[in-house]
């Protein structure tokens, strides 16, 4: 008995960690799904000129607490974000966290940065009337932004898989 016990809990544990990297953008930036995304690309045609733009999105079973994972990166043209312009870099993820409120016609919960990682914001953003969550992370690095969402129900929203995807973003 104890062992179909321990079978059933080490199954389980190995089907969370059966998350998969992928390629977000074209700098070698990946991000983790539980299974394959569907991916987009597309120019943004905006004041700074074309912006290169690729999105990986994945919606889970509905046995999954989560409705939708996200990963978004925009190339801007090169110094748009010098790195010593910390406030513009700071004032540019508030602005993006805000049109994605306004957006969602969700309440920005909290924003804040990360205080071990450079132009790097947190977020959540909540809908009362749905019951809906968002949970973001949002950074620049080397003038691209990259913004990866989690959307659930405010019940939900403190599920390890949230976490798992928001920190999964790595440089290689």
């Amino acid at each position: 008995m104890i062992f179909l016990l321990f079978l059933f809990l080490s199954q389980g544990i190995f089907s969370q960690n059966t998350w998969n990297k992928y390629l977000l953008g074209d700098k070698n930036t990946y991000i983790s799904f539980p299974n394959p995304p569907k991916e987009n690309r597309k120019d943004l045609h905006t004041q700074l000129g074309v912006l290169p733009s690729h999105s990986l999105t994945f919606s889970p079973a509905t046995s999954d607490p989560n409705f939708l994972y996200s990963g978004q990166w925009v190339a801007y043209p090169q110094n748009t974000f010098p790195a010593d312009s910390t406030e513009l870099i700071s004032l540019t993820l508030h602005e993006t966290i805000a049109a994605l409120s306004e957006n969602l016609k969700c309440k920005i919960v909290y924003e804040s940065e990360v205080d071990d990682a450079q132009n790097m914001k947190i977020f959540r953003l909540e809908d009362v009337v749905s019951r809906q969550a968002v949970k973001g992370k949002i950074v620049i690095m080397e003038d691209q932004m990259i913004t990866l969402t989690v959307y659930t129900t405010i019940e939900k929203s403190l599920n390890d898989s949230i976490d798992l995807f928001l920190h999964s973003l790595v440089r290689e």
